[in-house]
């Protein structure tokens, strides 16, 4: 599945992906006092929460402005039955596997999709809930 982030266009593997809602849907939502810059909100689907991960500020350390995170999309990512949503500006539809390559950038140690002429950053799911554990 593709997604995009800013300029940023990712991939990730269908078998990590739980769902998709529109970031405008009512559910009861909640910004959490003293959370990590990077924590957009968490919501409650379905009597489950799931904290919602605005990704570039995660990647870049950069803090945004509230008014700056406005992105239609949310991904919910499902590793080891734990949700995690990520904001996103635009996802698109499965991709059929004979039209993948996939290459491997050894300085940024990056796996790339390669798709339609154009790269995607393969979204490594396990290596992320990772990095969350961690920070």
């Amino acid at each position: 599945l593709l997604f995009k982030v800013d300029e940023m266009q990712y991939a990730v593997s269908m078998e990590y992906v739980a769902y998709i809602v529109s970031a405008t849907e009512p559910f009861p939502s909640c910004r959490l006092p003293d959370q990590n810059s990077y924590v957009e909100s968490v919501i409650n689907i379905g009597q489950q929460l799931i904290t919602i991960i605005e990704l570039s500020v995660l990647k870049n350390s950069i803090p945004l402005y509230r008014s700056e995170c406005q992105r239609p999309l949310i991904l919910v990512l499902d590793y080891s039955n734990s949700l995690v949503g990520l904001m996103a500006d635009y996802i698109d539809s499965p991709l059929e596997n004979s039209e993948l390559k996939i290459e491997r950038d050894e300085f940024d140690h990056q796996n790339f999709l390669i798709y339609d002429k154009q790269n995607f950053i393969l979204f490594d799911v396990p290596e992320f809930y990772k990095k969350l554990c961690d920070l």
